[in-house]
């Protein structure tokens, strides 16, 4: 009969932890090395330091608002609303146990399941402590591979990119490097391998990480010309995709609709000319981004 060991649990300090640093099995010497990434951090809120973790594991730092029943970094406790009078059950001012007390707050990296009542601290706390702005920050400044959403702080620096594998030729794509074809309802999505044109790819757990294109000079030299050159003033908008946010387009406003002028990929580095004509904008746009070293195409995307 096979003998096995019995396990223990215990809950340790990272200054213990350090102490069992490299003498101790693969999957505890796991949580040591979070231990220890989290420290590197160095935030004097522990849970930003998890939140930080989380987000270097995933490659996204994200959050989202929600109804929280406790903070643990302030006097919101879980309790209950109170009845508001009497009956021949309770008093006025009894805790109401069907009714739970939900304060304002707000939880980070969450998946796509959440649990009610549950996050990480209260609003209040999360402004007093200048998280979002702090983490974001910090990000910026180490140069950190993960993708931020979006923020009134500081935009992303980079994004994460998918990485899709074609399954006749085999070769590894980056989703925005593939061939986007227009979804049944809306939006674009990514449906064939450029080096051989098949339908047939798959999306792979790997990804790579691209800078935030908005932040590419010749994005900010067109927007900037766009925003300032007196002939555009009022009829011409920048437009960058939801689905593709590394396809820009410029737009014109007219009494008859709206036309694209010029759209422009920034990865593929390529460029092509839409319905409307606008040659002034358009030469303006085309010399920043031949410059740049974009290719004109008759198709894009």
């Amino acid at each position: 009969m096979e003998v096995t060991q019995k396990l223990y649990s215990v809950k340790l300090t990272y200054e213990e932890l350090k102490i069992l640093d490299g003498k101790v099995n693969e999957e505890a010497q796991k949580i040591i090395e979070i231990a220890k990434m989290e420290a590197g951090f160095g935030f004097e809120l522990h849970v930003m330091n998890e939140i930080l973790a989380k987000a270097v594991e995933t490659g996204r730092l994200t959050w989202r608002l929600k109804q929280i029943r406790s903070c643990p970094y302030c006097d919101k406790k879980r309790t209950y609303h109170t009845y508001t009078r009497s009956t021949p059950y309770h008093s006025k001012g009894d805790l109401n146990y069907n009714r739970p007390y939900y304060y304002g707050g707000i939880a980070f990296n969450e998946g796509f399941f959440t649990i009610k009542g549950v996050g990480d601290m209260c609003i209040e706390c999360c402004k007093l402590h200048h998280v979002i702005e702090r983490l974001v920050d910090y990000i910026w400044d180490h140069d950190l591979k993960i993708e931020v959403q979006e923020n009134d702080h500081r935009p992303t620096k980079y994004l994460k990119d998918s990485v899709y594998v074609c399954q006749e030729c085999g070769t590894e794509t980056a989703e925005s490097k593939m061939v986007w074809k227009p979804a049944v309802f809306q939006g674009w999505y990514p449906a064939a391998c450029p080096h051989c044109g098949s339908e047939k790819v798959e999306k792979t757990e790997k990804a790579e990480f691209i800078l935030n294109p908005e932040l590419l000079p010749e994005v900010e030299l067109i927007r900037k010309d766009l925003g300032f050159n007196e002939h555009t003033k009022g009829t011409i908008r920048f437009f960058k995709n939801r689905s593709m946010p590394y396809v820009f387009t410029v737009l014109a406003d007219s009494p008859f609709g709206e036309g694209t002028i010029i759209r422009f990929h920034t990865e593929k580095k390529q460029y092509t000319n839409g319905s409307w004509s606008d040659e002034t904008v358009f030469d303006r746009v085309a010399k920043i981004l031949e410059a740049a070293g974009y290719e004109r195409k008759e198709f894009l995307i």
